[in-house]
């Protein structure tokens, strides 16, 4: 089920369209060496210790205390409690020893969800700006994920990462509880290079594992970035035949098991396509993909891939903005405006919730007012 695959589904009732969905699992593509970096590194954990952490904050005791613990002795570490405020353990990054693990082991057990709100952004502008120049940097933050605004904090991210020192601080986040952003957690590893994990609160006994992971895809050195060859198909944007989303492929890392989608407004004839994965130690891994077709044809892909668009749309990271901002005169406002009036467009076509739509059930059969929740 996890293994790396391309499905191409023509739609049902639109024969003039296909979507194609490509599934990459890296691990499962190449077998990657999941070993320390040679030279040291630095791990930089960022811990929410919010309000609404209150029923969560042993969970986030007991994470902090497995990734102390588990960690290189050739790293330098710290650690950034947030929340209205922040406030770091140490002034700077330092050395991993017994010392200094006995330290932030003691520092961790007092613990409280006494911090106010929920301002992560202004957490990781202080840790990103403490970062050691001369180390590449690991950023683990530990949160319930309920933030507002997480369109600026993937803008951020991106931002740090194409910085003076390109890909050299990659984002991991672990979610912790049942009410987790899974928009928040997975856009942060998706945009930072890194890792997202999600475990609940009840879980204690499958936590180990989890955060041994984790660990283990911070201390992966390579980033890899993706490209993916479709046949003699248009390429994205040609003649509006072919949309891409992700319309930026994000960083994989080695742990990584992510898909892209294409949508044709035309019919998709192709036996095969090809991915090529570059790390930044240089390795390459080429794996050519055989098309499979759902047995029974349905529109699962081309939900999916109408989501994704919508995804790029939402964040401005879409196939129209990099059209549009390619024109000369084009302000913020008029991108907007065409932005509103494509996620409307797909978000009707395809009844999905987005910024710009939200849908009622109604009951014609009775008069009852029901309680309704929003997902």
């Amino acid at each position: 089920m996890l293994a790396s695959r391309a499905t191409l589904e023509p739609h049902p009732k639109l024969p003039s369209h296909s979507a194609l969905m490509v599934s990459i699992n890296l691990r499962e593509m190449y077998t990657p060496d999941v070993v320390s970096p040679k030279s040291p590194s630095e791990i930089i954990f960022l811990a929410d210790r919010s309000g609404s952490m209150g029923d969560k904050i042993e969970a986030l005791k007991t994470a902090m205390g497995f990734f102390l613990k588990s960690l290189p002795s050739n790293c330098s570490f710290n650690i950034c409690c947030f929340g209205s405020i922040h406030t770091l353990m140490w002034p700077e990054s330092r050395s991993y020893n017994q010392e200094n693990l006995d330290e932030a082991i003691s520092y961790i057990t007092d613990f409280r969800a006494d911090m106010g709100g929920t301002k992560l952004l202004w957490a990781l502008r202080e840790v990103v700006k403490m970062t050691s120049p001369a180390l590449n940097s690991q950023v683990i933050t530990l949160t319930d994920g309920e933030v507002w605004k997480a369109t600026d904090i993937f803008e951020f991210i991106r931002y740090s990462r194409s910085g003076l020192k390109p890909d050299s601080t990659r984002f991991f986040v672990l979610g912790i509880g049942d009410a987790v952003s899974h928009h928040l957690v997975e856009g942060i590893g998706r945009h930072g290079g890194g890792l997202a994990e999600v475990v609940s609160v009840d879980s204690a006994g499958e936590w180990k594992g989890r955060v041994i992971r984790m660990l283990e895809a911070a201390l992966t050195p390579s980033t890899w970035k993706i490209d993916i060859k479709v046949g003699d198909l248009p390429e994205e944007g040609q003649h509006g035949v072919c949309i891409q989303a992700p319309h930026h492929i994000p960083d994989f890392h080695a742990f990584s098991k992510s898909s892209v989608y294409f949508l044709y407004s035309r019919e998709v004839k192709i036996e095969s396509i090809k991915v090529i994965a570059t790390a930044t130690s240089g390795e390459i891994v080429t794996a050519d993909l055989p098309i499979q077709r759902p047995e029974n044809i349905r529109n699962c892909v081309h939900f999916m891939a109408a989501k994704s668009v919508l995804n790029d749309l939402e964040s401005g990271q879409s196939w129209l903005h990099a059209a549009i901002r390619g024109e000369e005169g084009k302000d913020e406002v008029e991108i907007e405006q065409f932005t509103r009036a494509e996620g409307e467009k797909i978000g009707i076509e395809w009844s999905l919730s987005s910024r710009w739509t939200s849908f009622v059930v109604v009951d014609d059969r009775n008069s009852l007012e029901n309680a309704s929740r929003w997902y």
